[in-house]
Order: structure tokens, then sequence, then C-alpha cells
């Protein structure tokens, strides 16, 4: 159930309606909504008061449909937790009474707070954590045979092979992987669709860097480096 919102919406009643009505007819309706979805719209009434127009009346109702000119609205219920604070008791209105889409302060405070979405660390934001990529390490524990890189178990990982290894990729398409090998002895099948590079050189080397990386649908390899 999504909430909607509409740029200075205002028409009115065009039919009178009950406090217990729950379908109500206006002038220019709503654009249509989708299955479950509402947007909150203002009933208000405005007389002049001592030389001032001023606002008399006032409900919240929630239009859960629009057919032509006929809105189905939800009203106010203390037992509906979709209300939130905009308490608003259910009132008579009559023909030329303003609807309006109009804020609120709940209405704000339905807003999520981003700062939850951000890192932090006992409560305080790891400002560093916006200015710098920050990658997940993991080790693939040492096996020989067939071995599956799953990128979803981080972007740099680590393998020290315990005997001859058969390497496959399991990347997303567009994304890329960074493996580290300590080889030995052992002989390598590096798996891939292609090489970018020159396969990687294993021979003597105490470490060896490969970076893959699912290109539509074809898992490329590059060879990145190694040391002795």
């Amino acid at each position: 159930m999504t909430r909607k919102y509409l740029n200075n919406y205002s028409t009115r009643l065009t039919a009178p309606l009950t406090d217990t009505g729950t379908v109500i007819t206006v002038g220019t309706p709503p654009p249509a909504l989708a299955p479950g979805d509402y947007c909150r719209l203002q009933l208000a009434r405005y007389e002049v008061v001592n030389g001032r127009v001023t606002l008399v009346r006032s409900e919240f109702v929630d239009v859960t449909d629009v057919v032509g000119n006929d809105l189905t609205v939800r009203r106010y219920d203390a037992g509906n937790p979709v209300w939130g604070a905009d308490v608003s008791t259910p009132q008579a209105w009559i023909v030329g009474d303003l609807v309006q889409l109009a804020e609120t302060a709940q209405t704000f405070a339905d807003i999520p707070d981003v700062s939850s979405l951000l890192p932090t660390s006992g409560g305080v934001l790891l400002d560093a954590e916006l200015k710098n990529y920050h990658e997940t390490e993991y080790t693939i524990p040492a096996a020989a045979g067939a071995v599956t890189v799953n990128r979803t178990k981080g972007g740099i990982q680590h393998f020290a092979p315990t005997g001859d290894v058969t390497l496959t990729w399991s990347l997303p398409a567009g994304a890329k992987q960074q493996l580290y090998v300590t080889p030995s002895t052992h002989v390598i099948t590096w798996g891939g669709d292609h090489w970018m590079t020159d396969v990687v050189d294993t021979t003597g080397k105490a470490l060896v860097h490969v970076i893959a990386e699912n290109v539509g649908g074809d898992v490329l390899l590059w060879d990145g480096g190694s040391r002795t």
C-alpha cells in the first residue's frame, strides 16, 4: 500500500456527503489509483468570521479508488494504523465544500529518516564510508577439485588450493570480482569465457591476482598482477 501525492490539487463537492458516507463526488477527480494505493485529501469549509475568511470545518479522508467523478474514501478510524496522528472526526458536508490535498505534520513524519540507511558504528555515522569505496573480503575454504567463486560472499576473495583446482565464477550480470590466489605448485584452471590479457602466470608466484567481470553473460578475466 503506497500513499500518493498530488501537486496543487483542489476541487469541490458536487453532491452532499453524510458523516457515514464512503463515496464523494467532485467536480475534478484526481488521477486513477493502482490497487492498494491511496491519497489523503482534506475536506474543508471556509466562512467569513469577523470579516475574515476562516477555516471553520475540516476532515481528512483517504481516497482508495477513483471511478469517474466518484471517489471511494476511507474515513478516520482510530483502530486503523494508516492514520497515525491525522485524527479527523467524520462530519457531514454540502455541495461546494472544498476538496484538496493539504500536508500535515503526519505527512512528513511518515517520510523515512534516510540516516537509518547509512553505515554507523555505535550509533555514529561513518563519514569515511560515504567518501571511500568499501568492499567485503572473504576467504574461500581451502579445497581442491571444483570450486565456485560466489560474488555474494564479497567482492575481494582469497583462496589457497590444496590440490589441482577448476574454478567456476558465480557472477550476476555487470558484477566484478577480485580473487587473490596462493597457487603453490597446483594446477589452476581459471574458468571464465575469455581472457582480456595473457593468462595469469603462477610460476614461482606466492600470490596472484585475477579480476573477473560478467559482461553480457560472458565472464571476462584479467591478469591483475602477482608477487613472489
